[in-house]
């Protein structure tokens, strides 16, 4: 239908108005006056006791544009301008309180009235397209007023309490995947690939076989697991629900076709080798009314839980090790002794290579940029000094607390893989946040960390990895701008060959636990 003749009815001057001053001018300045008095009536208030409010350049929307332009950087921009222990954003009508000391970090962690579970749900609905229902239970009772009970507070309960160690799910996950991990290093011998990519698809196959068993979406159908990448790397536009459909380049169909994939796994019931967490996980959501959708969309949660943090920590990992000879020499001294017949014990490797895990956490320390938030429950003092309001939001980014000086030295900006040896100052517990903080604390830690350095050692000890057409290493910034569930990623891709080392080509790798010849080169590496 043709519109026009309806516009060119339109009078070009109004009565009244100057002339010059058409309908579309003055149809303008209702909708801008109309969205300033919206604005200035629904911006949050504030109270003398409350942090600084930090000015922003453009009235109501400075901060965004902010975080357009800086990314997760831009909190760290805030802090070196003002340096604050805390300050206030305002976002619109929403007011977030942002926590950039060490010591204001470990007094929220401390505040039973700062809550992750409210912070979590209210990102859930747009990334995982969870319905009102599946909230609904989901949100019932989450802060544990009426007790321990819930969808929430079991569900926590299973996580931590499963993945801990000395627990068989654990270590049956762990041994699962360190033999999918065999399968995999035991058929390389010479690739050339983006290390990113590369790295991304073998630790994608380990996590979902652990969890999910040999029949996961993932394995059964290949184009799954382009899926999943295209929409972590889409997440923050999801998160934005606006029109998802049409403004997340890809995300949402992606994020559509997995859901519907998880969905077809479990017709039937959970299938024969799905480990024990998955049945825990889908137990515990049966038992609380979840259908089979819901339960899907919450495995896409766990996919990303399971792999968006040991893609780019091993990764980053074999940068700096490979890009530094002295650093490879080390690490190659403490681990060879230790893979005696291409066998490599997980225990062995997390308890004698020092360098080795002293790396790991140094690659936490500097790419965990993670924003770790909370809901403020009630009116809340802080540290005696700080009035937090109830529904406001908390941030503890942990890129400012691993960048502080007074914390970590004046080399704070500086990769140092020896920070962390046992013969260095050690930082105060709190002050590394690789994991998150307080009980916040990742449940899966233990899982990741076993995953990694196994990963890592065995790319050590059995091969080399040079840059595709042998030039310098030229390791790659980190994605500031890109929002992380964790661990930044490079913001570009470097290809690599990776070829097994002399000596090592016939070497057919394993990953047992506590045999006697390898408890034996441990003590001698002690």
């Amino acid at each position: 239908m043709d519109h026009s003749k309806y516009y060119e009815m339109l009078p070009k001057v109004l009565p009244g108005f100057p002339p010059g001053v058409g309908f579309w001018t003055v149809v303008a300045l209702v909708i801008t006056s109309g969205s300033y008095i919206l604005l200035r009536v629904f911006q949050p208030k504030h109270q003398s006791q409350e942090p600084a409010v930090i000015p922003q350049g453009i009235p109501y929307i400075g901060h965004i544009v902010g975080i357009v332009k800086h990314g997760l950087g831009y909190y760290q921009v805030i802090h070196n301008q003002f340096n604050l222990p805390i300050y206030t954003l305002d976002f619109m009508s929403s007011k977030v309180y942002v926590v950039t000391s060490l010591e204001m970090a470990k007094a929220a962690q401390k505040k039973k009235t700062l809550s992750f579970t409210p912070f979590l749900t209210a990102w859930m609905p747009p990334l995982y397209g969870l319905d009102s229902k599946a909230m609904a239970i989901m949100k019932q009772n989450m802060n544990y007023e009426q007790g321990n009970f819930g969808y929430m507070h079991d569900s926590y309960a299973i996580h931590h309490g499963l993945l801990s160690p000395g627990q068989e799910t654990l270590a049956k996950l762990t041994e699962t995947a360190l033999d999918e991990f065999a399968n995999i290093i035991n058929k390389t011998h010479h690739v050339t690939a983006d290390l990113y990519g590369w790295v991304r698809h073998v630790f994608t196959v380990l996590g979902t076989n652990a969890a999910w068993g040999p029949r996961n979406p993932f394995s059964i159908c290949p184009s799954i697991e382009k899926d999943f990448w295209l929409f972590e790397g889409k997440f923050h536009l999801l998160l934005l629900d606006f029109l998802p459909r049409m403004t997340t380049v890809g995300g949402y169909r992606a994020r559509e076709n997995v859901t519907s994939a998880f969905c077809d796994y479990y017709q039937g019931g959970i299938p024969v080798g799905a480990s024990n967490l998955i049945r825990e996980r889908v137990t515990t959501g049966r038992k609380y009314g979840l259908t089979t959708e819901t339960l899907a969309r919450l495995d896409v949660g766990f996919a990303q839980a399971i792999l968006l943090n040991t893609v780019p920590v091993s990764v980053w990992m074999l940068f700096y090790i490979f890009s530094s000879p002295s650093l490879l020499d080390e690490i190659r001294t403490e681990v060879s002794p230790l893979c005696t017949s291409g066998n490599i014990d997980p225990t062995n490797i997390r308890l004698a290579c020092p360098v080795l895990n002293s790396t790991w956490h140094e690659v936490l320390r500097v790419f965990s940029y993670l924003p770790q938030g909370r809901t403020v429950l009630e009116d809340t003092m802080l540290d005696d000094r700080f009035l937090l309001t109830k529904g406001a939001t908390v941030l503890i980014p942990s890129g400012i607390i691993h960048a502080d000086t007074d914390t970590w030295g004046p080399d704070a900006a500086v990769f140092d893989p020896h920070r962390f040896m046992p013969d260095r100052k050690k930082a105060p517990p709190a002050a590394f946040r690789g994991f998150g903080g307080g009980s916040l604390m990742c449940p899966g830690r233990h899982f990741a960390a076993t995953e990694v350095m196994v990963f890592v050692a065995t790319m050590v000890a059995g091969f080399e990895v040079v840059p595709k057409n042998g030039e310098i290493w030229d390791i790659p910034e980190p994605d500031k701008f890109r929002p992380s569930l964790g661990v930044l990623k490079p913001i570009d891709g470097r290809d690599v060959r990776i070829e097994r080392r002399k000596g090592c080509e016939a070497v057919t790798w394993s990953f047992r636990r506590d045999s006697k010849d390898a408890s034996e080169a441990r003590k001698a590496v002690l």
